[in-house]
């Protein structure tokens, strides 16, 4: 192994020319980037399986904890089998992937996670693909980066998951996601649209701080304990029609640039919307406040809809200003 690479890390692997062993070497040619796969594929072990299709297909199972930190995944080169790296993998022992950088298209879907994943300050290049993966520990994504589209379609966070700081460049896509345990994309900036239809989060949901540049997509989504939108801003069109509120539901000081639709929301618990902005049209036809509703100091500057509204609890509006029409 090299003693010679910048990196800093134990974690390195053959020398190779230039500042960098051959794992955390930038900017790989083609005869390092064989060489890199090559190794990646030692590590683990190959098994022959046969997808859901009946299609017989091999898989990489990591037995131990890998510690792949800062490594550099270069483009897979030809005559590779690239549904390798790592579709429908298993990592028994928890993987590290902090500060790594995939250069090319990174495909994780179906793959296991048994262990916690940790892809503290990951860069995407390309799209990162996470369809149907299972998490069956904590996932850390914290400040990671996805310059093209992100699937998380079908995942399945048994753990806690933190998306904190986050910044998904393109869209992304969390249909259907199940996220077991407490959730944060505390301060995520989604460049592109977001997609969460469907999903169900059953534990905290924190979405404090994020910043939605285009439209978002929370249809149908069913948040079970508390659901935290403060600060947040909206800059694109927000459907959370038929959403479910099980939990405290809280939008303090949030900014809503463009149409905002609840048709038919639940809000099973206390609702605070205080010192909100409401830039666009606001469709609360159908919605059910089944507790208190907060909406002291709300600035509604489009159209209200209240058709059908329900306000069980108390239902509070001191202070607020309407500029638009009910």
């Amino acid at each position: 192994m090299s003693s010679n690479c910048k990196s800093g890390f134990n974690n390195c692997g053959p020398e190779v020319e230039g500042d960098y062993c051959l794992f955390h070497k930038p900017n790989k040619n083609k005869e390092e980037a064989k060489r890199f796969y090559k190794k990646i594929k030692e590590i683990g072990k190959i098994e022959k399986f046969e997808d859901e299709e009946s299609n017989k297909k091999e898989r990489l199972i990591f037995d131990e904890k890998q510690d792949w930190r800062e490594f550099v995944f270069p483009k897979i080169p030809e005559n590779t089998n690239k549904s390798l790296f790592f579709s429908n993998s298993i990592f028994q022992g928890g993987v590290d992937f902090s500060g790594t950088k995939f250069v090319e298209k990174a495909d994780f879907s179906y793959t296991i996670f048994k262990k916690k994943a940790d892809f503290f300050h990951a860069e995407f290049e390309e799209t990162a693909i996470f369809r149907e993966a299972e998490f069956h520990e904590d996932a850390d994504f914290f400040y990671m980066v996805v310059r093209k589209k992100a699937d998380f379609f079908h995942v399945e966070f048994k753990r806690g998951a933190t998306f904190r700081g986050g910044n998904f460049v393109k869209d992304v896509d969390f249909f259907y996601a199940t996220f077991k345990k407490d959730t944060s994309f505390r301060g995520v900036e989604f460049e592109g649209t977001a997609a969460f239809r469907w999903a169900k989060l059953e534990g905290k949901a924190e979405f404090s701080y994020v910043k939605f540049n285009e439209n978002a997509d929370f249809r149908r989504v069913e948040f079970e304990k508390e659901a935290d939108f403060r600060e947040t801003k909206f800059e694109g069109e927000i459907d959370f029609s038929y959403a479910e509120f099980i939990g405290e539901a809280t939008f303090k000081g949030t900014v809503f640039e463009e149409e905002i639709d609840f048709f038919h929301a639940v809000f099973g618990a206390d609702s605070i919307f205080s010192k909100t902005k409401f830039k666009g049209y606001i469709d609360l036809r159908g919605v059910k406040f089944k507790e208190k509703a907060d909406f002291q100091r709300v600035k509604f500057g489009g159209e209200i809809d209240l058709k059908g509204v329900k306000f069980k609890g108390l239902a509070e509006f001191s202070f607020s200003e309407f500029g638009g029409g009910l």
